[in-house]
């Protein structure tokens, strides 16, 4: 499976990072492709893109130690579009711990999560989501284009057909977060 290594990339240029980072969510984009069997509902092409973006993103941010379980929990909170694309990636390591995906209707089980992951259904909401949220340790990431002015870590969004994300900073600190100054230089800039 194609991941990004923070070690090789001590020194490279904006442009190689980005195109590595583009290679490694196309590649397991590709991967879900061809895994996906025809008799099952399929996701679409863009929530299997950002299901590896929340997967590669995991690689070049840091928790807090005292936040991290046994298991890396990915947490989606209502109504979304991933069906199995998230599903997928269980397994997977995030550092020594294996990833585990869980799917909330109470906010009140998002205490244990490491990142939480809330789409557009939920925009009306947004504010109040982000509140009840445990402060420290946890990744926000939505997918509306206003997300991250609304207080959220991560926003997942579509310019020129492509999923790209931007990074509030500010949001990231309070929570504890250390990320990347490569990931910092991909984001895109409003």
């Amino acid at each position: 499976m194609a991941t990004l290594d923070a070690a090789a990339l001590r020194n490279p240029s904006s442009r190689d990072i980005r195109r590595r980072f583009e290679a490694a969510v196309t590649s397991i984009a590709v991967m879900f492709v061809c895994c996906i069997g025809a008799a099952e509902a399929a996701p679409t092409l863009e929530y299997q893109v950002k299901a590896s973006y929340i997967y590669n993103l995991t690689q070049f941010i840091d928790w807090p130690q005292h936040t991290l379980g046994e298991e890396f929990l990915v947490c989606v909170y209502g109504a979304h579009r991933f069906h199995d694309a998230l599903d997928t990636l269980e397994g997977n390591r995030v550092g020594d711990r294996p990833l585990t995906v869980r799917y909330l209707r109470d906010m009140r089980l998002a205490d244990s999560c490491q990142i939480l992951f809330i789409p557009a259904s939920e925009a009306p909401r947004t504010l109040q989501i982000l509140r009840a949220a445990p402060v420290t340790g946890l990744l926000t990431i939505g997918e509306t284009r206003d997300f991250t002015d609304r207080g959220g870590i991560i926003g997942l969004v579509k310019i020129d057909d492509k999923v790209k994300f931007e990074i509030n900073e500010a949001a990231a600190e309070r929570a504890g977060l250390a990320i990347s100054a490569q990931l910092l230089r991909l984001a895109v800039k409003r």
